[in-house]
Parts: structure tokens; sequence; C-alpha cells
């Protein structure tokens, strides 16, 4: 987990990057941070970043051309919400980190935009749903 906050965002931007990079993964990135976008789209970065998970359509809505982003919708975040609990039930065990058990432990629907973990920890997990039945290369 990498919680710095610099002071200048892009520095913030080039260690996204350099984690992505040294992972060799890609990021499901927040519709809204738009400006991350578009300095990844000036500096040929975009393809660290997933097209938005299918599973963040209206029902029935099989986009031909996917955008970068997920949407912060209620429906979306009930469904990262619920993919949480699910992983919190089968690996409790493997979560290590004070600040996320923290975390964890207080997070309500009411309160959620004060929970920056769960909010990257829900990408997450609608990132790894997306990719379900995807061999590793």
């Amino acid at each position: 987990m990498y919680k710095a906050r610099p002071n200048d965002v892009r520095d913030a931007y080039k260690t996204a990057i350099k984690l992505l990079q040294y992972y060799n993964c890609k990021a499901n990135l927040e519709a809204t941070r738009v400006s991350m976008l578009s300095w990844a789209r000036e500096k040929k970065y975009l393809n660290y970043f997933m097209y938005r998970p299918v599973a963040t359509y209206p029902a029935g809505n099989n986009p031909k051309r996917r955008t970068i982003g997920t949407p912060a919708s209620v429906a979306i975040i009930d469904h990262q919400t619920d993919l949480i609990r699910d992983y919190v039930n089968d690996f409790c065990h493997n979560i290590w980190f004070e600040d996320m058990l923290d975390e964890l432990s207080r997070y309500t629907n009411e309160m959620k935009r004060k929970f920056d973990i769960i909010a990257a920890m829900g990408l997450c997990e609608l990132g790894d749903e997306d990719m379900m039945g995807v061999t590793p290369r």
C-alpha cells in the first residue's frame, strides 16, 4: 500500500506509473480523475489503465467502445461494497495493513467519502472481477 501525498500531483502520477510498471499491472481509475488520465495520455501511459469494467455498465448494455475510468454511482459503489465484503469474508486472514483494517471496521455508506482505502479496494475488486478467467501472461 502506498499512501503518500506529494506537494505536486504530477509526482504522485509518476510514482503510480512506476508502481504499475514494476508490478506489470493496470489500474482501475476512478472516472473523476480526469487530470491523471490527461497526464497519462500526454505521456503515452494510457496502457497502464484498465478499461471500465463491464459490470459497471447498465444491465444488458454491452459497450462497443469501452472508456477508461469507473464512475462512482450508487449502484457501482453498492456492487463494490458487496465485492469487498466477499473478499474480507474469504481472505481476512491475509489483510495485514492496520490502516485498511481500521477503515474496514469503521466504514459506513453514510460516510463513504472519508474512506480512501475502501474506495481503492473497491476499484481493485471491480478490476479483479472484470479479469476473472483471464490467464496471466
